[in-house]
């Protein structure tokens, strides 16, 4: 049943106004603000004043934008749970199936599914204030964290009964009609990417995103806005720096209700590639793909420029990126055309090949698993037993210079993830407490063990979940106020969450 607005009768002062109802729509696949727009904008002010102005936490949302923005991702939490878009029931669903539990961190004993609750402002306040600190990881048990979330939620909780349903937004993202085309589910992956609350790091992340694509091989020929572009498109359905890691396609998936057959949340951008023009016929272009010799129909309609007057069959090149949506293929991105002379040589169909093939062939992970003990992973003394591993096993050669001279005696992890086997740091093996490993060192493992759980960079994430596993990393821990052991506990009880979450994985993803 409809919520209708009613007064609160909270006594509230009035907050200062910062977010404004067209902010708000800002954020809405509509242009017109409506009454619940209005209402959640003052809702937003209210959280902004609660955040913006707290002791507790200037040294991380110090700056009126991003006060804001925490404003409107935990006011867009409270809309959700309001109006049923099912967000965050989703969020609850996939932590029940891969945690066991309803939510991580906190105790849930007096949580009620489909409400609000002081546990669910916790966690994403914990994740908005983590998406502000890069190099830190911020204690979930942090007091004044809770502090504020009891505040917060105390907002909600008297607006409760008042609040108003989102009926638009409700219907956007539920509409039967979503999965009858391409372009409607594209439409709402962009929203939810873009706009939604659980994806709110997206954009916080652009700018670093765009830096590093500036220092890209063929970015030279890119301008900014086609970066941007190139970029949005691929995150689309690669994105996954939410608390789920879950891809827009999935997420959409799990709550529109109507993704039969699973088409929306099987979607997986191929990435661009070189194809030959092979004509045309009144809904598809035809094209093969160089790299392997695949033959595909590319629908007409996802192209927003085509003219293949200039084309010539056998001869013209293309290069894009394709997107699945159930059988049929679909352009997504920037698409380049060669000259008819173009020269598409025996190197970059190697290369295209890689792409396509990311993974070892199966008989030599196979002889790779046996000389790792059956482990996906393995220590080597120096740097020369790298190289030596390579040769032998790889075929590859790897030359003395690419480690550092200081690094040459150090010990190695090498690492056989889902695509190749991957070479480690050399300062993360004293951190791996197994028996076969004389590298060990408690005391540096107490301090740098954390990296395992939350640092990418310090292994694949294939490696960690193993290592957690088997029990080799026992004394990595969260800085607690409740003691070093406490920390050790805490870290361990929620290490398949915090992989998940800072890996941007979660087992069983299909990557």
């Amino acid at each position: 049943m409809a919520r209708v607005r009613g007064k609160s009768g909270t006594g509230r002062k009035p907050s200062r106004k910062v977010i404004f109802p067209k902010d708000w729509v800002g954020a809405r696949p509509y242009d017109k603000a409506g009454e619940a727009d209005v209402y959640y904008s003052s809702i937003a002010n209210e959280m902004y004043s609660i955040l913006r102005f707290s002791p507790a936490f200037d040294e991380v949302i110090h700056t009126e934008d991003r006060a804001k923005q925490a404003a409107i991702v935990l006011t867009s939490q409270f809309e959700d749970i309001i109006s049923g878009l099912g967000m965050w029931d989703l969020v609850v669903g996939e932590s029940l199936r891969r945690y066991g539990r309803l939510l991580p961190f906190y105790d849930t004993s007096d949580y009620v599914r489909g409400e609000i609750n002081l546990q669910d402002v916790c966690l994403l306040l914990w994740d908005v204030l983590q998406s502000f600190r890069k190099d830190t990881v911020s204690n979930p048990e942090n007091p004044y964290l809770h502090s504020i979330a009891t505040e917060i939620f105390s907002v909600f909780d008297s607006e409760y009964e008042y609040a108003i349903e989102n009926v638009p937004l409700k219907e956007f993202l539920s509409s039967p009609e979503i999965s009858s085309g391409y372009w409607k589910v594209r439409y709402r992956l962009e929203w939810i990417l873009q706009s939604s609350y659980l994806c709110h790091r997206f954009l916080l992340e652009l700018g670093d995103e765009l830096d590093d694509l500036k220092s890209s091989k063929g970015a030279e020929n890119m301008t900014m806005e086609d970066m941007a572009y190139h970029h949005e498109v691929d995150s689309l359905f690669n994105f996954r720096s939410n608390l789920l890691s879950m891809r827009c396609p999935e997420i959409l998936s799990g709550i529109c209700g109507c993704d039969t057959g699973g088409k929306i949340g099987k979607m997986r951008i191929v990435p661009v590639l070189s194809y030959l023009y092979l004509g045309k016929d009144d809904s598809a272009l035809l094209v093969k793909r160089l790299a392997d010799g695949e033959k595909f129909r590319i629908e007409l309609d996802s192209f927003s420029s085509l003219d293949t007057s200039r084309m010539k069959v056998g001869k013209t090149i293309l290069a894009f990126s394709i997107v699945n949506y159930g059988d049929k293929w679909y352009q997504c991105g920037i698409m380049s055309e060669y000259p008819e002379n173009a020269d598409y040589s025996e190197y970059r169909r190697m290369m295209e090949r890689e792409v396509l093939s990311r993974k070892l062939p199966e008989k030599v992970v196979k002889t790779i698993l046996r000389k790792f003990g059956g482990r996906n992973w393995e220590i080597f003394p120096t740097a020369s037993d790298v190289i030596d591993f390579y040769e032998e096993y790889l075929g590859e050669r790897i030359e003395e210079s690419d480690f550092g001279k200081e690094d040459l005696l150090r010990p190695y992890l090498v690492c056989l993830d889902s695509s190749s086997p991957w070479v480690s740091y050399p300062d993360v093996c004293p951190c791996i407490c197994a028996p076969d490993n004389p590298f060990y060192d408690k005391a540096f493992a107490e301090k740098n063990g954390l990296s395992f759980f939350v640092d990418p960079d310090t292994c694949p994430y294939e490696t960690s979940l193993s290592l957690v596993e088997e029990g080799f990393l026992p004394d990595a821990g969260l800085n607690s106020l409740s003691g070093a052991e406490h920390g050790r506990e805490f870290l361990h009880e929620h290490a398949h969450f915090f992989l998940d979450y800072f890996f941007h994985r979660y087992e069983g993803d299909g990557e």
